[in-house]
């Protein structure tokens, strides 16, 4: 008789994990400190993992990790793109080259990013996750133009609020 072990962690604090590892990434990228963009995203995974457990749904987790490696991958292309053009005699085309990687990267981050908001969505809804989703989708197709950077920034906000607001799954009555 095997049974399955509960959430590694509580409800609430699933959430604070969620939201501060959010927080702290982006504290991490408006500060150009690698290591409090990965401490960030480790504290939302790990938070978003319980939430996932809490409500029995894996896709929460899912596309959270998809959209972890994209924006992960996005940002080591980003790094490369940079440090090529300005030490290792690339010239501008190549560097071009590397922002529309970046680009097709943040895009893809942000679609998987939005699949895991509309999961969050389906089991507590909430008007800042509605938003926090739709913003960060658009602000990643418009992030070739500085506008789409603020617009997603906007839809962070709204992430850390949304998950704030997460109400605890309906307990099944005995």
């Amino acid at each position: 008789m095997s049974s399955r072990p509960g959430p590694i962690l509580d409800f609430e604090i699933a959430k604070l994990a969620s939201a501060f590892g959010v927080l702290i990434s982006l504290m991490g990228v408006f500060l150009k400190s690698p290591a409090l963009v990965i401490l960030g995203l480790l504290g939302w995974l790990v938070g978003v993992y319980a939430l996932s457990q809490h409500y029995g749904k894996r896709e929460i987790f899912d596309y959270a990790i998809y959209a972890g490696i994209a924006g992960m991958l996005a940002g080591v292309v980003a790094a490369v793109a940079i440090v090529g053009s300005l030490f290792g005699g690339a010239g501008v085309f190549s560097f071009l080259i590397g922002l529309l990687v970046f680009w097709v990267f943040m895009v893809i981050a942000a679609r998987y990013l939005k699949r895991h908001i509309d999961a969050l969505k389906a089991e507590s809804p909430s008007e800042a996750l509605e938003r926090a989703g739709r913003y960060i989708y658009v602000g990643s197709f418009l992030s070739i133009v500085i506008v789409g950077l603020l617009i997603a920034l906007v839809g962070f906000v709204f992430l850390i609020i949304g998950i704030l607001e997460l109400r605890p799954p309906a307990q099944a009555s005995p």
